[in-house]
């Protein structure tokens, strides 16, 4: 199933980066993209059921099979136009960070609600919330 929308994933714009695959079954579009120095980025338009804000993009990143690190991370949104977004991981020991940001311009530099209710366990320089089953 491919997926066509008027509201495309978030690009890089330095040369430094090129695109591996569009990928098509997920149910939303998505792309991979790969950097010279190692870095991999999955880039989409996703909408989060319940959140009430309509779609989001949502980056993530990894490099060289890892996590990237806290001091990366500012030079890698600005790369993708994703200067201001909101960093939300769930998932323990996972390699990639995940940054999102709403499509809506009046709705950009929101944080989601679950920053000030779920516990945060905090790995080095990432910090991940478990997701309480219970909620979902």
């Amino acid at each position: 199933m491919t997926v066509t929308s008027v509201i495309q994933p978030k690009r890089p714009t330095s040369p430094d980066w090129k695109l591996m695959d569009v990928l098509p079954n997920l149910g939303f579009p998505a792309e991979r993209w790969y950097s010279r120095f190692g870095h991999l980025a999955i880039t989409a338009v996703e909408v989060v059921e319940n959140s009430g804000l309509g779609p989001e993009y949502h980056v993530s990143f990894s490099k060289n099979g890892g996590r990237v690190s806290a001091d990366e991370v500012p030079g890698l949104l600005k790369v993708f136009g994703m200067e201001g977004s909101d960093e939300d991981n769930h998932v323990p020991g996972a390699i990639a960070r995940n940054f999102w940001m709403p499509v809506a311009e009046r709705l950009h530099g929101y944080v989601c609600p679950c920053k000030d209710t779920e516990p945060v366990v905090i790995e080095g320089d990432y910090e991940w919330r478990p997701i309480d089953e219970g909620k979902a």
